[in-house]
């Protein structure tokens, strides 16, 4: 009989979406070498602030530029089999992958302070799953179409980091005013590379709605550490 599972397993099995050659494991996209390359975020020797590597403290951008927000976590590092990952779920809506982020989601330390969840506008709906999860583990609200992106922007990937803060600058238009000043935020992302993005969001909740910084928090699914990494 398992002999006979054996041979039926490997006739059903998928390859590994990662390396492409070793059969996945079941319920997963990745074989179980690749399935080791995920790695989790890890907030030791991090910037206390936007997360980035350092030994201790707060890291020097964070220090010399205006950041909006008082504290940014996430859940993967964008690296190894962890950028196929992403890819399955963002752009091919894969149900195996959305089913293991969901599974493994890190939640932030500062959830149970969170009385609003703000997705950003990811274009692919993943920062808005990744807000629905969150909720379900919170009494904080989900607010949805706070933010917007114009359809077209110039490709920031290539980028260094103070151009992309500059590059953002005009992008996110003002949300809209809902919520009073007493409330504690959390705007969520798919990806966190230079911050840009999550900082210009959090400092228009600060200038429009004005909620002190220290009440608004961002989370990313994903934090990437190389900024040209692809």
């Amino acid at each position: 009989m398992r002999i006979l599972d054996t041979i039926l397993w490997y006739l059903a099995a998928e390859n590994c979406r990662h390396c492409l050659q070793k059969y996945a494991e079941p319920g997963l996209l990745l074989c179980a070498h690749c399935a080791r390359q995920i790695f989790f975020f890890d907030p030791t020797q991090r910037c206390l602030t936007c997360g980035s590597l350092l030994k201790n403290g707060t890291c020097s951008f964070c220090l010399n530029r205006e950041v909006f927000f008082s504290r940014a976590e996430f859940s993967f590092l964008y690296t190894a089999a962890g950028r196929t990952l992403l890819k399955e779920a963002k752009f091919h809506n894969s149900k195996r992958a959305l089913a293991y982020l969901k599974t493994n989601l890190r939640l932030p330390n500062f959830l149970n302070q969170i009385s609003y969840i703000l997705p950003l506008p990811s274009s692919k709906g993943l920062a808005h799953f990744t807000a629905n999860a969150l909720q379900q583990h919170s009494s904080a609200q989900l607010l949805s179409g706070v933010f917007h992106l114009p359809r077209k922007k110039k490709d920031t990937k290539k980028l260094a980091q103070d151009e992309r803060f500059s590059q953002l600058e005009n992008l996110i238009l003002s949300p809209k005013p809902a919520i009073p000043a007493t409330s504690s935020i959390i705007i969520v992302d798919d990806i966190f590379t230079s911050g840009a993005t999550l900082n210009r969001s959090a400092r228009l909740v600060h200038e429009v709605w004005q909620v002190p910084r220290e009440q608004i928090f961002c989370y990313a699914l994903f934090r990437r550490d190389a900024l040209r990494e692809i």
